[in-house]
């Protein structure tokens, strides 16, 4: 996503418009959005933030649905802030649950970041 502008525009929301119209026009029941560079990405009126963490003007990673679709969120966990989250997600129409996790790796020293990331992630 690359944060909910641009850096000409930091207001504008046509990025998350766009992951908006992506869960519609594809018919995606859950979306993993990366890059959205906010501590807080607010709900709309046709999409629902189910978990997120993010870093003020750098990295985050958040969990969409589309409003009203059902999605309940028995457990949520921020494994690494901004980077990675666990979610225990089930369906109103369904018995069954499963675990998502979404990542967003550090890459901001290079490769040294990243090892660390991921041990941290391990851990």
């Amino acid at each position: 996503m690359c944060g909910q502008g641009t850096r000409e525009k930091p207001n504008n929301t046509g990025k998350l418009r766009f992951a908006e119209q992506l869960l519609t026009t594809e018919n995606i029941d859950i979306l993993v959005l990366t890059e959205t560079h906010t501590t807080t990405l607010q709900c709309s009126r046709r999409v629902q933030v189910l978990e997120q963490s993010g870093l003020a003007a750098r990295a985050g990673v958040a969990v969409l649905t589309k409003a009203g679709a059902g999605w309940e969120v028995l457990h949520g966990e921020v494994i690494v802030p901004g980077h990675a989250i666990m979610v225990h997600l089930s369906h109103r129409m369904c018995r069954e649950s499963f675990w998502l996790m979404g990542v967003y790796g550090d890459i901001s020293k290079g490769q040294v970041s990243l090892l660390g990331f991921y041990e941290r992630l391990q851990e």
